[in-house]
């Protein structure tokens, strides 16, 4: 088999050479713009995929005749593709900006909790005649029984007594966004949707939806060409159609953005990416989407805030054009960032250096947008932590000049956990869980805060990783695992001189999901406070087992211990959704703690928890399997 593999290759490798030899290299300055500008007209797009397919080709002819050089008698190739589907009281959500709601897996509206589980959309009535209850009112399965398509339902948004949905469509190469009705009774019914072509929009931390001044907000990912031969993309604009009562076997497919709605690439891409923001008006009849698109890297990071999208990319150094050994994925120390405004003014642009880790390096205050990046081990000798101040004036149309730092420190590691708040950026060195036994119990984890405003910067050493970094109130609340791998809390007060208040160490269980929305805190007097955690018991895991699920809920006190204040569990019941085709599985994870007011909520796979604060302890009032009692109804 290796023999006739190496055949097939030196045959292909003639061929290619024999037939592509007069393959010429483009115009690289067909390829970038040197200042903000959008295509102007479909023509100069489609120029700009024909050269980019024309850069893709002669690099493959070059390669492949530096490989027949080098390796004469052949060389075994294996590409692997995957997928995952084969393996404010009005928000109680924990968003990372105030008057942004983000997609998740369970929203309140008026008297309502509305849940998303494994493609079933649920609604528990929680309020009537300004008394509380807990009642599991209705459910709707998502996916409509005439569809037949391969759906994964990963986000809901609610506005008023409408509900967004947000999943994609495997089948159809589609995110897929549906609106639903809550009536007045808390029944779900099925409106209306479009389908919008994409490449899969999901991140494990990111989420895709926002909804910003009523408005729908959604990040979607295409890739226009592709390094592989047997990958050129036949759609160059994103499309989309709406859903009729005629089903899937009657799309009618039409551009939701024309050429002029997108940025040329400022720099050389070699699998340039478009770069989507598509904004809808959920609340109008038709539900009218449209957008805006910038072509950039492969490698990105995007954050929203209330007035702007913004967008990180690598930037490319030209040199590699010609290294044809090279297959991209490495970051130059030069990147660039993009500022989309939300109200449709033009795009502007700034050169930085590094990369953020994740969105929350971003924060916009009043009058800059604050930038957290770390540069790669590969750029310079020493890897740096760089904070920059971008104000608005700062955003210009030119790519030329590199904005400098505000500050610039050393880091341990590449690999940081990090956040803002109003005075502080926040940045945790810890090291993955698996390299803990390598480290010295004391200098385990490494926090340093750095003032926004003044010259001022403190470290702090924690006997645990750095997992988790949350804002709560004047504190941050920093999670992780110590050296006996027991789950450990540190707070630090930020009042003043910002201290190591309190700590927590508990041996029973470990947090099961480090994203932002599995956490969220209370603050129930001046000096008491509960943070909520979804959690997994410890004898769960050496049983290889994660049924034993449980929101935890600990007790913040000024200067004592952080304590354990009560636990909703419940048991994951193995015969819920037995017959599951799509939506198998919650991306975001099955459970939240949450509060309404004074009232203390816990959602944990199936069942819906209430519970109430009795002498810093919280204590169980109510379930309700929202899966199974509503047939029992």
């Amino acid at each position: 088999m290796k023999q006739v593999l190496l055949m097939l290759f030196a045959c292909l490798a003639a061929l290619l050479i024999s037939g592509c030899s007069n393959t010429k290299q483009p115009s690289l300055r067909a390829l970038k713009s040197a200042h903000v500008t959008t295509f102007q007209s479909q023509a100069d797009f489609e120029n700009y995929m024909e050269g980019m397919h024309q850069l893709r080709r002669y690099r493959e002819t070059e390669r492949s005749k530096q490989l027949s050089e080098r390796y004469p008698e052949g060389v075994e190739f294996i590409e692997v593709t995957g997928s995952r589907i084969d393996s404010s009281d009005l928000s109680i959500t924990n968003n990372q900006v105030d008057n942004v709601d983000e997609g998740g897996i369970i929203k309140f509206t008026g008297d309502y909790l509305i849940i998303l589980r494994k493609g079933v959309i649920y609604s528990v009535k929680i309020t009537e005649n300004s008394h509380d209850l807990l009642y599991v009112k209705s459910k709707i399965e998502i996916n409509q029984s005439s569809w037949n398509q391969d759906v994964w339902y990963d986000e809901l948004l609610v506005l008023k007594d409408t509900l967004l949905v947000l999943g994609y469509n495997y089948g159809l190469d589609a995110s897929q966004l549906l609106r639903f009705n809550l009536g007045s009774q808390g029944e779900i019914t099925y409106r209306d949707g479009i389908l919008i072509k994409s490449d899969d929009y999901f991140s494990s931390s990111n989420y895709g939806s926002r909804i910003i001044n009523n408005k729908y907000l959604t990040y979607l990912p295409i890739e226009l060409t592709s390094e592989y031969s047997n990958q050129r993309k036949v759609r160059v604009l994103p499309q989309f159609a709406r859903i009729t009562d005629k089903g899937f076997s009657a799309l009618e497919w039409q551009n939701i953005i024309g050429a002029k709605d997108i940025y040329k690439s400022l720099d050389m891409q070699l699998s340039p990416i478009l770069h989507t923001v598509i904004t809808c008006d959920p609340l109008t009849v038709n539900f009218d989407c449209g957008g805006k698109a910038v072509v950039g890297s492969d490698e990105y990071e995007y954050f929203v805030s209330n007035s702007a999208f913004y967008l990180w990319t690598s930037i490319l150094h030209e040199d590699r054009l010609t290294d044809f050994q090279y297959w991209g994925l490495e970051t130059q120390t030069v990147s660039r960032l993009f500022k989309v405004p939300h109200s449709g003014g033009v795009m502007g642009t700034v050169k930085v250096k590094g990369k953020p880790s994740s969105q929350f390096s971003f924060m916009q205050s009043e009058d800059a947008l604050h930038l957290l990046t770390v540069s790669e081990e590969h750029s310079i000798p020493e890897i740096s932590a760089l904070l920059y101040k971008l104000p608005d004036i700062l955003f210009g149309q030119s790519s030329e000049g590199i904005v400098k730092p505000w500050r610039e420190w050393s880091v341990a590691t590449q690999y940081i956990n990090n956040r803002f708040t109003n005075e502080w950026l926040v940045l945790g060195e810890g090291l993955y869980r698996d390299e803990i036994e390598t480290r010295h119990f004391g200098k385990l984890g490494s926090l340093s805060l750095t003032h926004l405003l003044r010259d001022e910067q403190l470290t702090f050493d924690l006997p645990h990783t750095v997992d988790r970094i949350e804002p709560i109130g004047e504190k941050l609340f920093v999670s992780g695992v110590n050296l006996q791998e027991n789950y450990n809390v540190s707070i630090i007060n930020l009042a003043d001189r910002p201290s190591i208040d309190s700590e927590g160490v508990f041996d029973s269980f470990l947090e099961k999901e480090n994203i932002s929305h599995a956490f969220n805190y209370k603050s129930v007097s001046d000096n008491y406070g509960i943070a909520g955690i979804t959690a997994l018991n410890k004898a769960s895991l050496t049983e290889a087992t994660e049924d034993d699920l449980s929101i935890v809920y600990l007790g913040v006190t000024s200067n004592a211990a952080v304590s354990l204040a009560g636990q909703a569990k419940a048991k994951v019941n193995p015969q819920t959704f037995v017959d599951c085709e799509v939506s198998c599985s919650d991306w975001y994870g099955n459970s939240r703690p949450f509060y309404i007011g004074n009232r203390v909520f816990a959602l944990v796979g199936d069942v819906l928890i209430e519970s109430q604060i009795i002498d810093d302890q919280v204590i169980e009032l109510e379930r309700v399997d929202y899966v199974h009692d509503l047939h029992m109804h």
